[in-house]
């Protein structure tokens, strides 16, 4: 999982930003053009079969559930340049094994939260920014190559 963010100074007061009208699609879709997102609901995420990967689950919220403002996404993003010659190379020397994919797909979500879940759960030690703010854009996302 990761939480991405932004630092940039605007002249105008935390509290006239509304930050949950941006956990929509078509912002997703600006952040990068190459990734292709679609909306999806929290039925249709697959979750890993992977035993390493069972601790990246919340055991205090399922994905995509559990906010009023929330989109669950499926991303996809295909590999460019010569990256995609090489795999295509090494899919026909392992003919009879797994194939390597071309594309690397994940599953996000793309959430408001709250100024005042920001500071019970501690955010601003995690991830060192300590400047007081209104209410913050979270990311989480698990990856996987299909």
């Amino acid at each position: 999982m990761y939480v991405g963010q932004a630092r940039f100074v605007v002249a105008k007061p935390a509290a006239s930003f509304d930050l949950a009208r941006y956990v929509t699609l078509p912002f997703a879709q600006q952040l990068d053009p190459a990734i292709k997102h679609k909306l999806i609901t929290s039925a249709d995420i697959v979750p890993s079969k992977e035993p390493r990967h069972l601790h990246n689950q919340n055991p205090q919220r399922h994905w995509c559930e559990g906010r009023a403002t929330t989109i669950c996404l499926h991303s996809s993003y295909k590999f460019e340049g010569r990256l995609p010659v090489g795999i295509s190379l090494a899919n026909k020397i392992r003919e009879g094994s797994r194939q390597i994919a071309d594309t690397l797909e994940f599953e996000g979500e793309l959430t408001f939260v709250p100024a005042a879940e920001v500071e019970e759960r501690g955010l601003a030690k995690l991830t060192g920014l300590q400047r007081p703010r209104s209410a913050r854009l979270s990311r989480a996302s698990s990856t996987s190559i299909r």
